[in-house]
Order: structure tokens, then C-alpha cells, then sequence
């Protein structure tokens, strides 16, 4: 007997009938669109697209069917879908709960690494999608951490002598500006010059939710600009 709270029913359906939610509000950037181009290419797509038929729209799977778009190089192919049938508020409510991480649970970083040490995978980062900051978050708090993700530890000496090592670079690259400035720029301006910026929190509980959001360990005093680049350009 089916389970009574299968609510799909799989259609073909040509791909010049079903349309892009207008309001989807998930985003893909360049790298993650590689990965999933490669992925699609290799694997082919494993899971379908979910369609509501009262408006031919597409529910979940945006980012699928736009690659397969340009893998096809048309869009008047056949393909089979998920078709589900709801009105339009329930839709939107669909597109964002289906497109929703914070309801798709957690990785056992444990496991996690058990699956990584296997070797089964040349390159996780393909293979499996992870970015390297979702695995800086992981196992950050871990005590197992694959083989081959082990580093050392910067110190919190280590890390200082990196700072200085950058005040030093940025005073001979003063002193250098100072006898000739194509840009015009003042002494003044050249003397305050400055790269670094505090931020800081109200509360620990607030710092905390922060770093979590940008996966990165709660408890580090100094982050690179380079760690944290793709959450405003991407």
C-alpha cells in the first residue's frame, strides 16, 4: 500500500511548459554551479523536479533545471517531474521549506570523516560539494577530523607574528607612496591608511550565532577577509 502522504504524482512534462518561480529567493554562485554542472553531467539527474501544476511552476529544483538547460543547449526536451497541485501561497511556502537548510538537518562529523578517510572520493570537494570553510565549520569542534584535513594549529603567537609581518609590509608600502603617489593621494591619508576593522559584539551568544552562520569556530580572534569574501560577492 503507498503511504497516504505521497501527495506527487511523476508527470512528463515538455520543459517549455514549466516556468521559474519569479520570487525564488535561492541563489547559486559561480563555484557551486561548476560542481553542480559536473555532478549532472556525471551522474545525471538522480532526483526529479517538483512542478505545481496550477501554475506550472517550479517548486524545487531551479538550479537543476536551469544546468540542464545548458547542458541540453534547448529547452523543448521532455522530461519527468514531481508534480504536486496547490495554490499559490502554499507554493511559495514549498519553494522556501524545501529550499530551507536549517530544516535539512546536520553531518555527524564523525561519520562525516569515517566516509572522507574511506578514499572512496579523489576529490571531495567535487564529488561530494563541500567548500573547505563547511569542513573548517564540521570538524572544528571535533574531536576526529580526517587524515588528510589534519593541519597545525596556528598559535596565538604565530598568529601575531602573521600580523605584524602585515604592519610591516603596509609601512614599507607607505613609505614607498610617499615619494611618488600617482593617485594623489595625501601623506595624511597614506599615514591613516589602514586594512583592519573590529567588530564587535553586544553579547557572547551574539558572536557566537554569528560565526555559526558564517561556519567558522566560535572561538577564533582573528578572521581573514578571504574567509569571509564569499558570503558578500558570491
Amino acid at each position: 500500500m503507498m503511504s497516504k502522504f505521497e501527495t506527487f504524482k511523476m508527470e512528463e512534462v515538455s520543459r517549455d511548459d514549466i516556468k521559474a518561480a519569479w520570487y525564488n529567493p535561492r541563489k547559486i554562485n559561480e563555484e557551486s554551479k561548476r560542481k553542480l554542472k559536473k555532478k549532472i553531467k556525471t551522474d545525471g539527474l538522480v532526483m526529479p523536479i517538483i512542478v505545481n501544476k496550477t501554475t506550472m511552476t517550479v517548486v524545487s529544483g531551479h538550479q537543476r533545471l536551469s544546468i540542464l538547460d545548458e547542458i541540453e543547449k534547448k529547452t523543448d526536451y521532455k522530461l519527468n517531474v514531481a508534480m504536486i497541485e496547490v495554490d499559490e501561497k502554499k507554493e511559495k511556502e514549498l519553494n522556501i521549506f524545501l529550499n530551507n537548510q536549517s530544516v535539512m538537518g546536520e553531518f555527524d562529523a564523525d561519520l562525516l570523516a569515517d566516509i572522507i578517510d574511506s578514499k572512496d572520493y579523489d576529490n571531495i570537494y567535487d564529488t561530494l560539494g563541500f567548500e573547505r570553510a563547511d569542513l573548517d565549520y564540521f570538524f572544528s569542534t571535533s574531536d576526529k577530523q580526517p587524515e588528510f584535513y589534519k593541519e597545525p594549529i596556528k598559535t596565538e603567537e604565530q598568529i601575531n607574528k602573521e600580523i605584524e609581518n602585515i604592519k610591516a609590509l603596509k609601512a614599507k608600502y607607505r613609505e614607498n607612496n610617499k615619494e611618488e603617489n600617482k593617485l594623489g593621494i595625501t601623506d595624511r591619508t597614506i599615514k591613516n591608511d589602514n586594512y583592519m576593522v573590529t567588530i564587535v559584539f553586544n553579547t557572547n551568544q551574539e558572536k557566537q550565532d554569528f560565526m555559526k552562520k558564517i561556519k567558522e569556530e566560535e572561538n577564533l580572534k582573528y578572521l581573514a577577509f578571504s574567509r569571509l569574501k564569499r558570503y558578500f560577492y558570491d
